[in-house]
């Protein structure tokens, strides 16, 4: 059975933080970090600078004047970013699937929304394991919901642009790529706090 690889988006980082706080949930987080950690050195936990840059954007500083606390554990784990933002065919990628799914994000804004960008890395080493035969088994893990009400085999036979598609796991249904949310996440990994 293949592991599966996983790639953290933005969503996840910022609803995790808020929902468990480290000043309250401090033993949470230090078994959390030690999973992730080894999961990140072990290579089945991608994190990206698009994701980087969007939690550091949208959390920025404390009252205090001090890192916020998703800011804080981007900036630890620096040295481990898949820089992806300088990578011309998954930013190409990332374009196609924005006009596809014209209200899913906006890759005008500064920095833009990472979540065509995660999609467009997964699609882009499907086609290279198409060349190699070796596919790793790549998950997005995001706190986001699917969008209600939508028929992904329907919308698929329907000519695009799709801008109903709002959400990062009905794009990945699309796709056909899985995904996760962070509980599925810890129970496919048998993770227990």
């Amino acid at each position: 059975m293949t592991e599966n690889i996983y790639i953290l988006d933005t969503s996840l980082f910022l609803d995790l933080f808020k929902i468990h706080p480290i000043d309250i949930y401090s033993q949470f987080w230090a078994k959390l970090n030690q999973e992730l950690d080894s999961f990140i050195l072990n290579g089945r936990l991608i994190l990206t600078d698009f994701v980087r840059d969007e939690v550091i954007h949208t959390t920025g500083k404390q009252e205090d004047g001090s890192d916020d606390p998703a800011v804080m554990w981007m900036k630890e784990r620096s040295k481990y970013l898949l820089n992806i933002s300088n990578d011309f065919e998954i930013v190409s990628k990332a374009q196609k699937i924005i006009e596809l799914f014209p209200q899913s994000a906006n890759i005008d804004d500064v920095p833009p929304d990472a979540d065509p960008f995660l999609i467009a890395y997964v699609l882009l080493k499907r086609e290279q394991a198409d060349l190699s035969g070796n596919f790793p088994n790549l998950v997005i893990i995001t706190h986001e919901k699917r969008n209600k009400n939508t028929n992904i085999k329907k919308i698929q036979s329907q000519k695009p642009p799709h801008p109903e598609i709002t959400k990062i796991r009905s794009i990945c249904d699309y796709y056909d790529i899985e995904s996760m949310d962070i509980f599925e996440f810890f129970r496919a990994e048998g993770w227990k706090f």
